[in-house]
């Protein structure tokens, strides 16, 4: 009987030790001032106690923990829940296109004499010829936002673009059925810059687009896709491209050689705004 009483006073003393640890547990809800609950919650969650619990939403964090560890989320969260830095995000792109071409060949003509509409003899004059064309365009774009915020900036350039719907006839005759479309050259930035002190790690999506002159239903586009990090302040090189080709062009009475080159840029720049 002794010893059942005993074990009796066991399971008494055991079940009461989750009730007790559970009375000695605080709920709180704790209005943020400047942060989202998901920009602290994984700081908080390493922090918290095994038994503890720690949820919310918006800017109202819940909190379930003894007072000891309480106090200790609360101390990191003054630490956390400061006001986010206004940064400037500047972006640049840049594209250039060379083109040169060179030869030799003999340039036709007929030797005529007086009113004679025979052609005389066949002459032959030597012709040298060099050509060189240079073009491009340059981006410089600018947007503020908040440091781990994303921020976008988007300008388009539409073009129309007529095409052939079919032919119609009509009393003067046959006659081309035209339609218009519309072509959208678009260029620009999505970022998400975090600050980490003085050094940033910017999260960077970059477009650049250009209707092209020789070829209207054609775009030249340049897209960059990348995570870098850099000094506060400074230009980064993000990263470019370098496209060489060349080619050869041999005639009968000529010969010659054309070469080109396509040069694409891309820096960004992330500094603290006023």
């Amino acid at each position: 009987m002794k010893h059942l009483l005993c074990l009796l006073a066991l399971l008494l003393v055991v079940g009461s030790a989750p009730s007790a640890i559970a009375r000695e547990q605080q709920l709180e809800i704790i209005p943020l001032r400047h942060r989202l609950v998901r920009d602290v919650l994984p700081q908080l969650q390493a922090l918290l106690a095994p038994e503890g619990t720690l949820t919310g939403n918006g800017s109202q964090l819940i909190v379930r923990t003894t007072p000891e560890n309480l106090a200790e989320l609360k101390l990191a969260l003054s630490a956390l829940d400061t006001a986010p830095i206004r940064l400037r995000v500047t972006v640049s792109q840049s594209r250039r296109d060379e083109t040169a071409a060179s030869g030799a060949g003999a340039r036709v003509t007929y030797e005529t004499t007086g009113n004679a509409a025979t052609p005389g003899p066949l002459a032959l004059a030597p012709e040298v010829y060099s050509t060189r064309t240079s073009e491009g365009m340059r981006l410089l774009q600018t947007v503020l936002t908040m440091d781990g915020q994303p921020a976008l900036i988007d300008i388009g350039q539409t073009t129309p673009q007529p095409f052939v719907l079919g032919y119609v006839i009509t009393p003067m005759g046959p006659a081309v059925n035209l339609g218009m479309g519309y072509q959208t050259a678009s260029s620009g930035f999505y970022v998400t810059p975090s600050l980490r002190g003085e050094t940033v790690e910017i999260a960077l999506d970059a477009r650049l687009q250009a209707n092209r002159d020789d070829a209207p239903a054609r775009l030249d586009s340049h897209q960059t896709r990348v995570t870098v990090s850099g000094r506060l302040g400074e230009w980064v090189a993000v990263g470019g491209t370098l496209r060489t080709v060349a080619g050869e062009d041999r005639k009968t009475l000529a010969q010659g050689a054309a070469s080109g080159s396509s040069d694409y840029q891309l820096w960004v720049r992330i500094e603290r705004a006023p």
